[in-house]
């Protein structure tokens, strides 16, 4: 794997809803060296990759970002964070006018973890979806990118 490059950090006031599903920062590792996103930010790193490598791949270089430490795509000069990763799995932003293909597609916005605890994606505004690899969410990804600017 190639190394990670450095993702710039976003802020609390442009993402309030998302802020608290993100969950608490992790601490610094000993010796304050910066933390590897795709190894230790508390998310898999296929899904870490699936976001910043594959999902942000055709976004400007400042959507790759972090917020409260985790891995995230958002807009490079508002900082509306559009996807954020979660342990196992990751979580998009859906425009309207894509909502029906992602419906279609099977997206949800509750997934049940291993645990049997659920995580409902409505608490933190409408249109977000647990990803799952599908087809046409890079395009989803372009479209929020481009709404997100307003």
């Amino acid at each position: 794997m190639m190394p990670p490059r450095v993702a710039r950090s976003v802020s609390h006031p442009a993402n309030p809803a998302v802020w608290e599903a993100l969950g608490e920062e992790l601490p610094q590792p000993d010796g304050q060296r910066p933390r590897d996103p795709y190894w230790e930010q508390g998310c898999h790193p296929d899904v870490v990759g699936r976001l910043w490598d594959q999902l942000g791949s055709e976004l400007p270089d400042g959507a790759r970002a972090q917020a409260r430490g985790r891995p995230v795509l958002a807009h490079a000069e508002t900082d509306r964070i559009i996807a954020f990763a979660r342990g196992t799995a990751y979580a998009v932003w859906v425009v309207a006018e894509d909502r029906p293909a992602a419906q279609a597609a099977g997206a949800s916005s509750v997934r049940r973890w291993g645990s049997g605890a659920t995580s409902d994606l409505t608490e933190i505004g409408v249109g977000w979806i647990w990803g799952r690899w599908y087809a046409a969410e890079a395009a989803w990804i372009r479209h929020a990118y481009a709404a997100a600017r307003a």
